[in-house]
């Protein structure tokens, strides 16, 4: 009778982990589904499921507005403690991402961080042995204390590929426009923009200026024949963008 009841828990928690996203298992032939602000906000305040296989569906745009996000994924956007330290890293020094997320050449927007007396922090606080690809970052603002990027803050023996970043990054020490700090692993073919970020350094990828960072020819083996497409050089469109949304 406990064996019983013990497997009708573990039913029932994985049960509600798949329902939290959008879709998918967690397993590399049936990745979960981060379709929007809900299902990465998700993600940010489960551990559990931070050894287990991701993939990007859609773009996803926070409101502009970060006081108006429920950032602590609590049911209310109310502007209290919770909220002001905005988004909750993915991964931090106990508990690390350790799983593979596919961007799957989707943009994230408008992503506020703001835990200036805290370490590890970017959308990835610390990973080990992870996977992150496919993926630009946009108009965000990231505050943290040490080893904070815009993409990863701490990267301890994993990869990260074929994604950059745009948006503001600060902290005291071991801070990066795309990553704070690598412990370890490799980034590839990964660039962040230096005049919007604030920063000339990044401990992975390559800094261009705005105007590089609008042009084609500095995202080298980018596919911009059906995958990517980029921009007129005036709107958020000039950085890489994904074609099939605007034809």
């Amino acid at each position: 009778m406990r064996d019983r009841f013990l497997i009708l828990i573990l039913f029932l928690s994985s049960t509600l982990l798949i329902k939290a996203y959008s879709g998918g298992d967690g397993t590399q032939n049936n990745p979960y589904q981060i379709a929007n602000t809900t299902d990465l906000i998700y993600l940010s305040n489960h551990s559990s499921g931070w050894n287990k296989y991701f993939i990007q569906t859609a773009d996803i745009t926070f409101d502009a507005d970060s006081s108006q996000v429920d950032w602590d994924g609590d049911g209310s956007a109310t502007w209290d403690a919770g909220v002001q330290l905005g988004f909750s890293s993915i991964g931090y020094s106990s508990i690390n991402f350790q799983g593979n997320y596919n961007g799957q050449n989707h943009i994230i927007s408008n992503l506020y961080i703001n835990r200036e007396s805290q370490d590890y922090v970017g959308l990835f606080g610390y990973t080990n042995n992870a996977s992150m690809s496919n993926l630009g970052l946009i108009d965000f603002d990231i505050k943290g204390k040490k080893y904070v990027g815009g993409l990863v803050g701490y990267q301890d023996y994993g990869t990260v590929n074929s994604s950059y970043s745009t948006g503001a990054v600060s902290g005291n020490s071991s801070v990066g426009g795309l990553v704070g700090y690598q412990g370890g692993g490799t980034v590839n073919n990964c660039f962040w923009d230096t005049q919007t970020s604030g920063q000339n350094t990044s401990d992975g990828g390559t800094g261009k200026t705005t105007a590089q960072m609008k042009t084609q020819s500095t995202f080298t083996s980018w596919d911009f024949t059906s995958t990517w497409n980029i921009g007129d050089g005036i709107s958020f469109n000039s950085y890489p963008y994904l074609k099939k949304y605007y034809l």
